[in-house]
């Protein structure tokens, strides 16, 4: 029995075989339509190519638009993020003798939208529109090589083109409370921080406590019809809570995320969590807590004792922490080395999980080096506990008994320029899809990202 691939595999394989030189036109198109057309009074001018590390985005203000659209009350975005990652050892067991398949993938993703502010715009005070597209490409170790539950990327996805996010958004009560109608993600609602978001790893973003026991929720790229309310009580406490459609389909199924659906069968899931800032507003070292819980209606089938059996309902309670420990400069507003430790730890029902306990935690330092205040290195490490009635039930089949599987990621994130990022990236898997057929693995890759 497979718990870990619940898309259809050889779709996916299939959908992948768009070339690595796809991302690159992209890149290459940027570059060409950043140079603006010369004309008979630029002769003279000094190069336009020294200019251009300076620019906010690599494709510059489209000759004043992008400016005059942003007064008007138009924010238009695009950011492209690529990479190359190889698995250079370990990973699934392919044969008897234990041989395992090193190879190297490609994969990205384009994200292009705008965000309407409705108060310059139509005079709706505290009002906006967002939306996206995402265009995402190429493929995946984790499919390829690598077996694990954590998946090795975040941004991979189905080959396609699909629609983001798209809602409705109202501020109130001068900005203390969010309300926001649409089409949603529940990670850029939930369970995030600010140190968490650098780390490449699947797992280190979308946790497995929700990726790899609800696969088919409103994780990325899949947005699904969501209400979300975001309450700040002063600058101290927090809550937010979202009801999202439980109805989400799997990414070859929904290809473009133009179908809605929401089914009362299906059920919904539901969205917690209630926290604290600290020192959000006195100079100090800022963090912020919180305890948070989620909840799907719906039913699930037993992953124990009992195949074909049903169980109403499937929840996980969890806690987040985040907080810097340490900075050079404690000046508002100047840059400067800075120390941060986050950690999420969270667990579900053993009986209707895949993973029932889960755990990571990191160290993120701003600013590593003299000169490179832009700059952060962040080591960060997790693992998920699989469920002892799914390791029985794999015994049952003939597998072999489930335990863990963990990940420890090293990444550095460099800023070129205001608009580009490189980031080279490590990391090491201690018995990935929790030990079937499979070796410790050692990923080595680089990611690009380029905001037009």
């Amino acid at each position: 029995m497979n718990y870990f691939h619940t898309e259809d595999h050889e779709d996916l394989r299939a959908a992948r075989t768009r070339p690595i030189a796809f991302a690159l036109i992209w890149i290459l198109l940027a570059v060409l339509l950043s140079l603006e057309p010369l004309r008979a009074q630029d002769i003279a001018a000094p190069p336009l190519l020294p200019e251009i590390p300076q620019r906010d985005y690599l494709a510059g203000d489209y000759d004043g638009i992008r400016t005059r659209l942003y007064e008007r009350g138009v924010d238009i975005f695009a950011n492209y993020q690529g990479e190359v990652f190889g698995n250079v050892s370990g990973g699934a067991v392919l044969d008897s003798l234990g041989q395992t398949r090193d190879v190297a993938s490609y994969d990205g993703l384009l994200t292009f939208g705008a965000i309407l502010d409705l108060g310059k715009l139509i005079d709706w005070s505290g009002a906006k529109i967002y939306f996206s597209v995402l265009e995402l490409h190429g493929s995946s170790l984790t499919h390829e090589s690598l077996g694990d539950i954590a998946g090795f990327s975040n941004i991979y996805g189905y080959n396609t083109i699909r629609l983001g996010e798209v809602y409705f958004e109202q501020s109130l009560f001068n900005n203390q409370l969010q309300i926001q109608a649409g089409q949603l993600l529940s990670h850029d609602a939930f369970f995030g921080n600010s140190y968490e978001e650098l780390f490449i790893n699947g797992t280190l973003d979308e946790f497995t406590l929700l990726s790899a026991n609800l696969p088919y929720s409103p994780l990325f790229p899949m947005a699904t019809p969501a209400v979300k309310f975001d309450l700040q009580s002063g600058k101290t406490f927090f809550l937010k809570a979202a009801i999202f459609s439980g109805s989400v389909q799997a990414q070859s199924v929904n290809r473009h995320s133009v179908t809605f659906p929401i089914s009362k069968s299906s059920g919904a899931f539901l969205f917690n969590e209630l926290g604290f800032h600290l020192n959000s507003d006195n100079g100090g070292l800022p963090g912020d807590y919180s305890v948070a819980a989620f909840y799907h209606t719906g039913t699930r089938a037993d992953v124990g004792y009992r195949p074909g059996a049903v169980i109403d309902g499937d929840y996980g309670i969890f806690f987040m922490a985040d907080q810097m420990v340490w900075r050079q400069n404690n000046e508002p507003g100047k840059k400067g080395p800075a120390l941060g430790v986050w950690t999420r730890i969270g667990g579900a029902p053993a009986e209707r999980n895949l993973v029932t306990f889960y755990a990571d935690g990191g160290v993120s330092l701003l600013a590593p080096l003299p000169g490179r205040n832009d700059d952060v290195l962040a080591i960060g490490a997790a693992c998920s506990k699989v469920s002892h009635h799914a390791s029985r039930f794999n015994q049952t089949e003939g597998g072999q008994p489930l335990s863990n599987e963990s990940v420890v990621e090293v990444t550095y994130n460099l800023q070129l320029a205001p608009w580009w990022q490189l980031q080279p990236d490590f990391q090491y898997y201690l018995k990935p899809s929790a030990g079937i057929h499979a070796a410790n693995a050692a990923v080595l890759g680089l990611r690009t990202t380029i905001t037009f």
